[in-house]
């Protein structure tokens, strides 16, 4: 009995630790972040991103939670023409490129349908 009170005891101390809210990491001035990220981070506003989607952590600017922002990258957005996407880049398929094989036969469901998109896009 004792042991099945630990145990229970301890996966419910788990699942309290695993279903904590996030912390708010902070704002760049907060974190006393560099002139380099508050470039990067004044770029991505100036870019369209909302200032409450980007976070600095450990100096380095995040984006969508998740998307490592340079600051190369910062300076890219704010060159590329108005329009529905927020980044450009130069690394572009080359023109004289006419044709990128696909092996997709292993996939199925929504990956088979999101890749014949992607392909057809790419045609077009």
């Amino acid at each position: 009995m004792l042991k099945l009170a630990m145990v229970l005891v301890m996966g419910c101390g788990a699942l309290m630790v695993g279903c904590a809210q996030e912390q708010d990491v902070g704002t760049p001035e907060e974190l006393g972040s560099t002139d380099e990220t508050q470039e990067i981070v004044a770029n991505l506003v100036a870019a369209g991103f909302p200032a409450d989607d980007i976070q600095v952590v450990d100096g380095l600017v995040y984006t969508g939670r998740d998307a490592l922002v340079t600051l190369q990258a910062s300076r890219e957005m704010l060159q590329a023409p108005a329009g529905p996407e927020q980044y450009r880049t130069t690394n572009l398929v080359s023109s004289s490129v006419t044709l990128i094989c696909v092996i997709g036969k292993q996939f199925s469901g929504v990956f088979d349908t999101g890749l014949n998109l992607a392909i057809e896009n790419y045609n077009q």
